[in-house]
C-alpha cells in the first residue's frame, strides 16, 4: 500500500494524504475513504497518475512523495 497526495476540490493549497494500491509505472487506484467533511478533486476506487516530489506543503524538502497530478481514464476494449 502508498500514500499519495490528493488536492482537496476548491482549494488552491491544500492536500490530503490518501491509501492507495499501484496499479502500473505511475498509475495508482485511490482506495482511502473520503472523510464527509473534505471534497478530494479525485475519488476512491479513481485511478491517477502520480509524481514523485517533495511533499507540496514542504517544497524544500529532501523527501519526496507521491503525489496525484491527474486522472486516468482506463482504455476502452
Amino acid at each position: 500500500m502508498y500514500e499519495v497526495y490528493v488536492p482537496l476540490a476548491g482549494q488552491s493549497d491544500a492536500w490530503q494524504t490518501v491509501d492507495a494500491v499501484h496499479v502500473h509505472g505511475q498509475v495508482y487506484r485511490l482506495i482511502g475513504e473520503m472523510p464527509e467533511d473534505e471534497q478530494w478533486l479525485y475519488s476512491t476506487g479513481q485511478m491517477v497518475e502520480c509524481e514523485r516530489q517533495a511533499p507540496p506543503q514542504q517544497p524544500d524538502s529532501e523527501e519526496t512523495v507521491l503525489v496525484a497530478r491527474k486522472a486516468v481514464v482506463p482504455a476502452s476494449l
